[in-house]
């Protein structure tokens, strides 16, 4: 009763999303002093609400504010008892990670500037990094292990290929600062700036794979990332968004889904509370969210590409974040149905999608979602809706 009592307050603040997606990707942007105090005042109104606490944790951490960002876990830990033992269970996962981000912290305060950061050859990728050799060893190790098990996935889903993928170039950053130092000297090569947070990326115009590592990352949205790579690389120079984000989401919370916990709870959760609200009965619905994710992209894109206005970037950015979020998230749940829901004729169907894809490259939403309705037709668009709602809101984590 009180998980319920707490979704329903949730839904009943319209613009807390909003609030919260500003304060952290304000902080993100490097603001931590005006971060910190929205995320003090988000928590004045609502103490009980724990995605402040894991959003306001993470500022602090790229802070370097350990002490602190403990502090604030300490006190979400109080208020995830409204939330369930998932929520309280991945604030606890936190904490232990934290120690780890500070002695990588720690290690790092020791190592070479970004100037000075030097190559690594690994199986199938090189590296740029400035991290200590001995952290820099495990995880080029994991790096090998997702490309092996992701290309061995894609050929089940797309198919064997001949082609084999090119050395995967890689940018790991360690620090914030590092992180920001990349961003200017991109610029300066006149490459195609980043998005100003620090995250995980994949750049199909240069080929390259950057990554914000900081000791205990999540490797989820490095897997994500990885896919995006093979996919281009192997099949589809430009897929459509749907099979890209789908496709990627997909085989990152399958090959690191215990990495992944917490967040595919949280969208098995999501998706259970749409459907009672009577917002997810629909599969047609994912063409819509496809739609107002390719717009919100573009608008952030361009900005982006102006690098004139921070304030009105974030601006944006915190309206395209939720957008994005429904997007992958119908994406990804009609991606695991057609692939796992046990209608032979629906999965025989989406494999058609993609050899449809394949033989003429870029498809968009509208074309897309012609498709599906030409194919599908009337009737079997509402067998869709029907065997794709049953089938998502009885996923379970153990079952995904």
């Amino acid at each position: 009763m009180a998980g319920e009592a707490w979704a329903a307050e949730k839904a009943a603040e319209p613009d807390f999303n909003s609030k919260l997606y500003a304060a952290h990707f304000t902080g993100l942007a490097g603001d931590f002093e005006t971060a910190t105090a929205s995320f003090e005042e988000l928590l004045s109104i609502n103490s009980q609400e724990p995605i402040i606490y894991l959003f306001y944790a993470d500022i602090l951490e790229i802070a370097g504010d350990f002490a602190r960002a403990a502090g604030v876990l300490d006190r979400g830990l109080a208020a995830a008892r409204f939330a369930g033992p998932e929520i309280e269970e991945g604030i606890r996962e936190k904490i232990r990670r934290l120690g780890e981000k500070r002695k990588f912290r720690e290690a790092m305060e020791d190592g070479l500037p970004w100037k000075d950061a030097r190559l690594f050859t690994g199986t199938g990728f090189v590296v740029r990094t400035n991290m200590p050799v001995s952290y820099f060893e495990p995880v080029a190790r994991r790096i090998a292990s997702l490309l092996a098990a992701e290309q061995e996935m894609l050929a089940g889903i797309l198919g064997e290929t001949q082609r084999l993928p090119p050395t995967m170039s890689i940018i790991i950053l360690g620090r914030f600062e590092d992180h920001q130092a990349f961003v200017r000297e991109r610029a300066a090569e006149g490459k195609p700036p980043l998005v100003m947070v620090p995250d995980a990326y994949y750049d199909p115009v240069t080929r390259e794979m950057i990554i914000f590592f900081d000791g205990a990352s999540d490797w989820t949205k490095i897997a994500h990332e990885m896919v995006h790579f093979l996919i281009r690389e192997l099949y589809l120079e430009n897929p459509s968004s749907f099979l890209d984000e789908g496709l990627a989401d997909y085989i990152a919370y399958k090959v690191e889904k215990a990495d992944a916990k917490m967040e595919l709870i949280a969208r098995l959760n999501t998706i259970n509370f749409l459907y009672d609200q009577g917002q997810w009965g629909f599969a047609m619905d994912l063409f819509t969210h496809w739609e107002n994710y390719t717009r919100a992209f573009q608008r952030v894109s361009l900005i982006s590409n102006l690098q004139s206005n921070r304030r009105a970037y974030l601006d944006n950015y915190v309206r395209y974040t939720p957008v994005k979020r429904m997007f992958y998230l119908s994406a990804w749940a009609m991606t695991h149905f057609f692939l796992e829901g046990g209608d032979e004729r629906l999965e025989n169907f989406f494999r058609q999608y993609i050899a449809y894809e394949k033989s003429r490259g870029f498809d968009d939403f509208h074309t897309a979602r012609n498709y599906f309705r030409t194919e599908l037709g009337e009737e079997g668009i509402r067998a869709l809706d029907a065997a794709w709602g049953r089938y998502t809101i009885g996923l379970t984590y153990d079952t995904v």
